[in-house]
């Protein structure tokens, strides 16, 4: 099951999580809380775990934010597991955090009543483990290579897994991701939309409702992964028809340069990776799937899939993305 980190902070009481916390998304308030993981993880100097940081205008300990998604996750992974969860919690990271970061998570992981975790994984060894488990375990011993285009990061690492433990051979990390195609599309419909002079409402939406704007576009860029064509409509006058063509064109200078910025990344381990593992949201993309796809058969390397949102968590697994 995923579960969204989305947040809201009501007046009093505790914080509401995922679909609870986006049901407020249009009152505009400044009360919702996005973009969690990034908030946890501060290149410098390290930060103490009980840090505040402050949501319109009230001041939040950001380990206490954590821990209500762990929370909310917990509980769901006890209905899938049917009981106690204690001495069986793995927590991944992304692998650009240290200790720092994991020792808040540890305390979060405690305050939201989950004992303590059996240990941790970076999310690209994570990804590697299920791939052995998922395609075979011929993958050990190997170079594999993950792509991960999540949200608002690409990921590019090479990690080796040998029978006791993970060598990560390249690891790199770009501020692109699937928020970056969501503005993509919004430029574009903004354009369109000139050209039939009305420009304002876009620029209007942008201020005044910006949740509906981005979960329209949002639809758009998950149907058109499946579908040739969608119709994009908000209100009476933004009403138009994308194609699967259209949208080729919007994303290609964001997939051209995640997918070079991977092949350059690859290419210094000196050594063709046996697998590259797509993940991330993002990686529905056709037009970057193909793309991907070219660069494998350049190293002679198959392409896996870690699944979708919709389709890719496996049995006892709760994700919660950040």
């Amino acid at each position: 099951r995923e579960l969204s980190c989305v947040l809201y902070m009501p007046t009093s009481g505790e914080p509401l999580v995922g679909d609870e916390a986006l049901v407020h998304a249009a009152r505009l308030d400044g009360r919702l809380l996005t973009g969690l993981k990034a908030r946890v993880y501060q290149p410098g100097p390290a930060l103490p775990i009980d840090r505040v940081i402050s949501v319109a205008g009230s001041e939040h300990r950001l380990v206490d934010l954590v821990a209500a998604v762990l929370r909310r996750t917990l509980l769901h992974a006890r209905e899938f597991s049917g009981g106690d969860l204690r001495g069986r919690v793995i927590l991944t990271h992304p692998i650009a955090w240290g200790d720092p970061e994991i020792d808040l998570l540890t305390a979060a992981l405690h305050r939201a009543k989950g004992g303590a975790p059996v240990g941790f994984l970076s999310e690209p060894e994570a990804i590697a483990y299920w791939a052995t488990q998922a395609y075979g375990t011929d993958l050990l011993e190997s170079p594999i290579a993950i792509f991960d285009l999540g949200g608002s990061t690409f990921d590019t690492t090479v990690v080796r897994l040998r029978s006791d433990h993970c060598d990560t051979l390249v690891s790199s990390s770009s501020p692109y991701g699937g928020d970056d195609v969501d503005a993509l599309i919004i430029d574009y419909i903004e354009d369109l939309l000139a050209a039939r002079g009305e420009a304002d409402f876009v620029a209007q939406m942008r201020r005044e409702q910006p949740w509906l704007l981005s979960n329209a576009t949002r639809l758009l860029k998950h149907t058109l992964s499946e579908r040739r064509f969608q119709e994009f409509q908000i209100g009476p006058r933004a009403r138009l028809t994308v194609t699967r063509g259209d949208f080729d064109e919007i994303v290609s200078p964001l997939v051209e340069e995640v997918v070079t910025k991977f092949r350059d990344s690859v290419s210094v381990v000196n050594v063709a990776p046996a697998a590259i593992i797509l993940s991330g949201g993002s990686c529905q993309i056709p037009s970057l799937v193909t793309a991907v796809e070219a660069v494998a058969e350049q190293f002679g390397s198959r392409v896996l899939f870690a699944g979708s949102p919709n389709d890719g968590i496996g049995p006892g697994q709760v994700v919660a993305p950040g």
